[in-house]
């Protein structure tokens, strides 16, 4: 196999990468905090690949990511008004919410839960392989389990090896993960702090 393709994020080869999601590979791309691995959430195969890069348990749920609010009407069954409130003050950025997944989505994404944990990309290189793909992609960070996620392309091509796309990008060395909101009970609960903080979360 050829060895890892780290590609300028151009139009083209955004289109590339595209393509490769839907046909089942993983493409490692930079987001707002840290590196990101992207798959068709609708294909089985290709998380299950993911999940064996990644070294990651089946039961551990991976988050969407969305171009567009229109995207979750094939991943979400209802939305509480408090989503709506922190969708509407954070997105898009760097906020991820759980909420009730529809009962068609894949166990390796909701790992049986009834949840699914999605977030809306801002401007970027992630927004435009969203646009590109047509739908949500996985956008679990790019490291094995145990290891700090890749910031760089070099770290992303590391992990993901031969045979796969990193498209080029930078992510901040010290960059904070998404902030992991439930938002399924009575009142939204910080499930993982992140870049937006928990007092602008929790009033």
């Amino acid at each position: 196999m050829p060895p890892v393709s780290i590609l300028p994020p151009t139009p083209q080869n955004i289109t590339a990468a595209a393509h490769c999601i839907r046909n089942g590979a993983i493409v490692a791309y930079p987001t707002e905090t840290v590196y990101g691995l992207g798959v068709d959430p609708f294909n089985d195969k290709a998380l299950q690949r993911l999940f064996a890069l990644k070294g990651r348990p089946t039961d551990h749920p991976v988050l969407l990511l969305l171009h567009s609010r229109s995207d979750m009407e094939q991943l979400v069954s209802r939305i509480p008004p408090m989503a709506l409130d922190l969708m509407d003050r954070f997105w898009p950025g760097p906020l991820t919410l759980i909420l009730p997944a529809r009962e068609t989505l894949s166990p390796h994404v909701t790992s049986g839960s009834g949840t699914v944990a999605v977030r809306q990309a801002s401007q970027g290189t992630a927004r435009d392989l969203l646009l590109a793909t047509g739908g949500p992609i996985t956008s679990t960070s790019a490291n094995r389990r145990g290891e700090a996620p890749a910031t760089s392309s070099e770290q992303a091509a590391n992990l993901v090896g031969k045979g796969n796309i990193v498209l080029d990008g930078h992510c901040e060395p010290d960059a904070l993960p998404s902030t992991l909101v439930d938002t399924t009970g009575k009142v939204p609960t910080i499930i993982r702090p992140g870049a937006i903080p928990r007092s602008d979360i929790v009033c």
